[in-house]
């Protein structure tokens, strides 16, 4: 099933009109004051995931009510202070940011440029937290900034890489890569944001390999990224990277492929595949996620020093 993504180009110098636009895309309510407003609007609203850029001609406050949504959020252009719960932050800086979730806040406006992804509710980021990780960690959705500037450049190619696919001109796929796509953009915010909870991250390096390789057990037969096994870990990706390190001598993803080439193996060696049907070394690389076939071979060869061929032949 599919459907196609919606646009939006408004613009206006009324604020209720301001309002009513700001109400659609992000699902709170702004309240402006000051002078002029020069709003304009560029919006693409897709199955989950919504972008939205925009543009105030001139000096202005609005006081926002609780926002509901996980909006990933950059100014390329003009001022953009957050004042809440007693505290200025400004965000006027270019980098990436998590616009404040269910708190009243007052931001400042000056001639400012605004591009979000609204990527949806906060009970759609836990849920997919959960999935991740069935135990679940508590989220702290206090924090607003990047946990490094390579977790920002990842999330920044996730969004565009979102964008290109699912928020084009052509149709937005709404069944399973679209979903997987949409978990795999929230894992990655609560990740590159550090939502999870501190005290989870308290774990020792033995009990966040434990608990990835327990979640790779579980679902080595889907696809998985290293930021998934951050979620079940309760971890960051960085914080996962070492903890595999120090403790196997390998990355997370390594441990991955390993995993996938000794159930291929297992698979080769067996008098028939899943389906009762005879098994190949293609269908059985392409079941555990191996596309190519040459890399296939030659990774199987170095861990059990044979052919993929070669074990199929002797079962």
């Amino acid at each position: 099933m599919t459907t196609t993504s919606r646009r939006v180009e408004f613009e206006t110098d009324d604020r209720d009109a301001a309002a009513d636009a700001i109400e659609d895309a992000f699902g709170f309510r702004a309240r402006f004051t000051g002078r002029e407003l020069g709003f304009r609007q560029q919006s693409i609203f897709g199955a989950d995931v919504s972008f939205t850029e925009l543009r105030f001609g001139g000096r202005l406050r609005t006081d926002v009510d609780p926002n509901p949504s996980v909006v990933v959020s950059e100014i390329p252009r003009g001022r953009y202070v957050v004042r809440r719960d007693g505290q200025t932050v400004d965000l006027s800086h270019g980098g990436l940011f998590l616009l404040p979730t269910r708190t009243d806040m007052r931001v400042e406006l000056d001639h400012t440029v605004i591009r979000t992804y609204n990527l949806g509710s906060v009970e759609q980021l836990r849920r997919a937290v959960a999935q991740a990780s069935p135990t679940g960690p508590e989220l702290d959705l206090t924090r607003l900034s990047p946990v490094s500037p390579s977790a920002e450049r990842y999330l920044r190619d996730s969004l565009a890489l979102y964008r290109r696919h699912f928020l084009g001109d052509a149709t937005v796929g709404t069944g399973l890569a679209a979903a997987e796509a949409h978990r795999h953009l929230l894992c990655t915010a609560a990740s590159v944001f550090g939502l999870l909870s501190p005290a989870r991250k308290a774990a020792t390096d033995s009990v966040v390999v434990r608990q990835a390789r327990a979640h790779v057990a579980e679902h080595l037969g889907e696809p998985l990224t290293v930021d998934d096994l951050a979620v079940a870990a309760h971890c960051g990706v960085r914080a996962l990277q070492i903890a595999f390190r120090r403790e196997l001598g390998q990355t997370p993803m390594e441990f991955v492929r390993e995993a996938r080439l000794a159930a291929a193996h297992a698979d080769l060696k067996a008098t028939a595949d899943s389906l009762g049907a005879p098994a190949t070394v293609s269908a059985v690389a392409l079941r555990w996620g191996f596309v190519n076939a040459g890399r296939f071979s030659h990774s199987y060869r170095r861990r059990f020093g044979e052919y993929p061929s070669d074990t199929l032949r002797r079962r």
